[in-house]
Formats: C-alpha cells, structure tokens, sequence
C-alpha cells in the first residue's frame, strides 16, 4: 500500500511521520510531499495501481493498532464506500482532541479517486487553499460514494502548532 506525507517541509515531524510508517507497514513505499498541493499528489497516484492508498500530514503518527484497524476496514468497506474519516481515541475509546482546521480522509479507494467531475485532486485554479484538497475531494464525491467514520487508536493526529509569529503572552 502507498502512505503519502503531505507537508513534508516540515522536517522533523515529517521524519517522525516516515518512520512510524515504515514501523508498521515495513512492506509499504512511503513518500513525503513537501505541500498538499494536487500536482504532486495526482503525480504521485498517476500509475498506482493498488486499490487503496493512505494520506497522512507530517506530525500524525501511526502505532501498531492501526495496521490491524485499516485490515479490518479494507475487508469490510462496501463496494460504495470511498474511504475513510478517522476520529482519533485513546485505549479506552475515549475521543482525543483534535486540529481546527478540516482534515479530510486518511483512507482512499483509488478507484473512488480517479472518478468525479475532476478525476484526481482538483489544483490551485480550482481552490483557494491547498490545505483544502483533501476536503475538496471528499466532496466532491460525497454524493456518488459514501464516506464511514471510525474510531482509531492507531492513529495519532499532529499536535497543532503555534506558528513562530504568534507569541504566546500576546494570546
């Protein structure tokens, strides 16, 4: 299976990212893409040919749970269904917090993203923000395919950070 980093210019939680991923899926190929933008992610699913890839943010970490989940869901995912939206929880099920901004599908049928007015991930002529490509997408085909929520404990969201112009006593 093919895991995508987006926002790789991020050196260190990009790494962390890599490295969660090759721990528990050793047999994937795992690339960073320094931006979310649909150029490099349309080039980079152009000749895949496996039915389901995985996105991922620089910062969000993968635990051996999730190996297990994304199995279970691969298997029971209706022929309708795109993918999958993930909400994160702790050993207990309990929802662990997450970033304000929306962050799309972590889990994608291939087939599901090909197709759609626009096959692939729509590029800056068509949105605003790129941050937006994932959402975009899952919109767009949201109304010829279905998109599950589950809960995981194997994924671990990217803790939102403060940017360097911010100064926290000025909040």
């Amino acid at each position: 299976m093919l895991f995508i980093v987006l926002d790789s210019r991020q050196g260190a939680p990009a790494e962390h990212t890599q490295a969660s991923v090759s721990t528990v899926f050793p047999e994937s190929r795992c690339i960073r893409l320094e931006s979310h933008a649909a150029g490099g992610l349309n080039a980079a699913l152009a000749d895949y040919g496996e039915p389901w890839f995985v996105i991922l943010y620089a910062g969000e970490r993968l635990l051996p749970a999730f190996r297990r989940e994304l199995e279970s869901w691969v298997r029971s995912l209706k022929e309708s269904e795109a993918g999958v939206l993930l909400t994160p929880v702790d050993a207990d099920r309990h929802r662990l917090p997450v970033g304000g901004v929306p962050r799309g599908p972590v889990l994608w049928r291939t087939k599901a993203w090909r197709s759609g007015l626009c096959p692939g991930f729509a590029g800056p002529e068509l949105l605003p923000f790129e941050r937006y490509v994932l959402v975009e997408k899952q919109f767009q085909l949201s109304e010829a395919w279905h998109w599950p929520e589950r809960q995981s404990s194997g994924w671990l969201p990217a803790l939102p950070r403060v940017p360097v112009t911010k100064k926290a006593a000025d909040e």
